[in-house]
């Protein structure tokens, strides 16, 4: 294999992965003058690093001459209405969810209350009551989480399967 057919180890001091960082900063002009002529002397026998200088070099050209484009004013007016729509959504779940937590807490408080003072039940039957209670609430709060969850990864959510 000849120098011109590849990269040449033995010719350069680092390998060509540890010139990934000197190609980007190359290609913006930030390298100091002794890395970019360590870089140049690499290139010169390495057509793999050479073929990423120039797709670094078409990447940073292409993003150099783009250009934003103004949006209409309806794509602006539908973008605000969705985004305001979201956030009432939003606001109105989460103010659901508080009133569920407050009426649950106040029927919690009222459940151990009556469970306390009511003296025609047992010890017994007072605390099945009790873990019965506590279970269907782990449960219902377990499967409120995991579909929770399961929706913010679940990429799919809305598709049935």
């Amino acid at each position: 294999m000849s120098s011109s057919d590849g990269p040449n180890p033995a010719s350069d001091s680092r390998s060509c992965p540890a010139f990934r960082d000197s190609i980007v900063r190359y290609v913006d002009g930030t390298a100091s003058d002794e890395e970019r002529a360590e870089l140049e002397a690499h290139l010169r026998n390495c057509p793999i690093c050479r073929d990423e200088v120039e797709g670094h070099t078409h990447i940073a050209r292409t993003a150099h001459d783009m250009r934003f484009v103004d949006l209409p004013d309806d794509a602006w007016h539908d973008y605000w209405q969705n985004t305001y729509n979201r956030m009432e959504r939003t606001i109105g779940w989460l103010l659901v969810v508080i009133g569920f937590i407050v009426v649950g807490v106040c029927a919690l408080a009222r459940f151990t209350q009556w469970l306390v003072t009511n003296e025609t039940l047992g010890l017994i039957e007072k605390v099945g009551l009790s873990v019965l209670v506590l279970g269907l609430a782990l449960v219902v709060l377990g499967v409120i989480r995991e579909r929770i969850a399961l929706r913010r990864f679940d990429r799919y959510w809305r598709i049935k399967r």
